[in-house]
């Protein structure tokens, strides 16, 4: 395809036949088509505002994983007056009197595809062994709004991203046999980012949150205690550990974020730091009754997924449940802005 469409354009032939003759000029003009479509993963796309986007994550679409064991399920629900999708991934053979397992939801990084998110993250063993079924929403063009202006096409729209996650829960808690009492949250990137915005704005959904690659955007001193996990990565140049007051919007050090959440759970110990497998850990202790805040650096990573994050985070979050009792499922919020 690259080729037949090289040769077709006149660029492409006058290109080749300048370089390297007509007897060359499908070779040459293969190699610029294969060039160029490499560059364009990289380029910024246009919004159809018309704003620059820049891609956190470079992920090209990718095929569905091994799903043996599994049932995936694709829905759509409207928020908003606008239609939007979402998929769940449950064990196989699983019946509406089952035990109810852990819902764990997943929200990709921006410019990823709705497979690359399945496989970076890395959960889908835990849905094939029967230990949890995980929810994968599709953010919009790939991004999510994550308040202050963050990002992609999604934060330029205003889009209502906590309503949309938020709906999604609800509609998981109604239709599958999951347990609200264990009900986790775990974002990438851009997704890490609208996962600080839930846990700000919705902390009644959830019982835990881990990110990786993202920070909160603001402080949210006010909001109900979460146990939150947050990773990072010393050498991430998206997210810089030391944070970067000139992007927009400004990103605070991986400690200051830290700092925040240990104020909103009410943390007043010192805290402890340890080197846990891949990762220097530093707990927060003496939260808030049931809360714990740990931030996670990994001194060899870089905004990439680390394979070692997935189990720190299920440790993580398995261990945690929600005040909220197993027989209710919470109410979604009314739509919001993230």
């Amino acid at each position: 395809m690259l080729l037949s469409v090289c040769t077709a354009g006149p660029r492409g032939r006058i290109l080749a036949r300048v370089l390297h003759g007509r007897r060359w000029s499908t070779i040459t003009c293969g190699v610029f088509a294969l060039f160029t479509a490499f560059v364009a993963v990289l380029v910024p796309v246009s919004d159809p505002a018309g704003a620059m986007v820049v891609p956190a994550v470079v992920a090209v679409p990718s095929t569905p994983p091994d799903l043996a064991g599994t049932v995936v399920t694709e829905h759509t629900i409207s928020v908003g007056g606008v239609s939007r999708t979402y998929r769940t991934i449950a064990p196989a053979g699983l019946s509406p009197t089952a035990s109810a397992l852990p819902l764990l939801v997943v929200l990709h990084g921006r410019g990823q595809a709705q497979w690359s998110a399945v496989r970076t993250t890395g959960f889908l063993p835990f849905a094939r062994r029967g230990q949890a079924v995980l929810v994968y929403p599709d953010g919009l063009s790939r991004s999510w709004n994550a308040g202050s202006g963050c990002c992609g096409v999604a934060g330029i729209r205003g889009t209502p991203d906590t309503a949309f996650v938020a709906a999604v829960v609800a509609a998981a808690l109604r239709g599958l046999p999951v347990d609200p009492a264990r009900t986790y949250l775990v974002g990438y990137s851009n997704g890490g980012k609208l996962a600080w915005s839930l846990a700000c704005g919705h902390p009644a959904l959830f019982a835990a949150v881990a990110t990786y690659g993202a920070v909160p955007l603001t402080p949210c001193p006010a909001a109900r205690p979460l146990p939150s996990l947050m990773a990072v990565g010393v050498h991430d140049h998206v997210l810089p550990i030391g944070g970067d007051p000139t992007a927009h919007p400004r990103i605070p050090s991986a400690r200051v974020a830290a700092g925040w959440l240990a104020t909103r759970d009410r943390c007043t110990a010192t805290p402890v730091t340890a080197t846990e497998g891949d990762a220097v850990l530093t707990r927060f202790r003496a939260c808030a009754p049931g809360s714990e805040v740990d931030l996670a650096v990994y001194p060899g990573a870089d905004h990439n997924w680390p394979q070692a994050v997935t189990g720190l985070m299920w440790s993580f979050l398995s261990a945690r449940h929600s005040p909220v009792p197993a027989t209710r499922a919470p109410a979604a919020p009314k739509p919001a802005l993230a």
